[in-house]
């Protein structure tokens, strides 16, 4: 048999001669159409990282302030956190595992979160009604269990500003 066409250099199929590589762009991996989307989630989703660690007490900020924790989607459209609080930053966490998160330095409030915003940037999940708050007397004495007092308000309408809710932040 006859190839008429040639083989990609980076992923090594056959190309018709009127095709070429789908968009590898040399690096082998052929494009989806749902990874731009949840990319795009994935960078609302850091948006709101970004807000809950400029105020309050500074959640998934670094000690320093100069980190954030972020999002990443790889190129099979699954979702890490690079978890920039640790000592040695950049330690990707897998978000699928369930369990124990390794190299995860927060609480499992916070790990909750981070699964919600990973359902949002896999499936484009909602958050949940109860997860950012205000919660019962019987979860945390004042309704304020992140103790971010007058600045939860501003997570929930980044929130909400950001399509990651369900309605608008009350």
């Amino acid at each position: 048999m006859i190839k008429r066409g040639r083989d990609c250099k980076a992923c090594a199929s056959y190309l018709s001669p009127r095709w070429d590589c789908g968009g590898c762009g040399g690096t082998g991996l052929a494009p989806k159409p749902w990874l731009a989307e949840r990319e795009t989630r994935c960078a609302q989703a850091n948006e709101f990282l970004h807000v809950v660690a400029s105020c309050g007490r500074k959640f998934f900020a670094s000690s320093d302030g100069k980190r954030v924790d972020r999002l990443e989607v790889d190129h099979r459209g699954r979702v890490w956190f690079l978890n920039e609080c640790r000592a040695r930053p950049r330690e990707p966490v897998y978000t699928h595992h369930r369990g124990r998160w390794r190299h995860f330095s927060h609480g499992g409030t916070l790990k909750r979160l981070v699964e919600a915003l990973r359902d949002f940037v896999t499936k484009g999940a909602k958050l949940p009604l109860g997860i950012l708050g205000p919660w019962p007397d019987w979860i945390c004495g004042n309704g304020d269990l992140w103790g971010y007092g007058a600045d939860m308000e501003k997570v929930r309408q980044a929130a909400a500003d950001l399509g990651l809710t369900r309605g608008e932040a009350s």
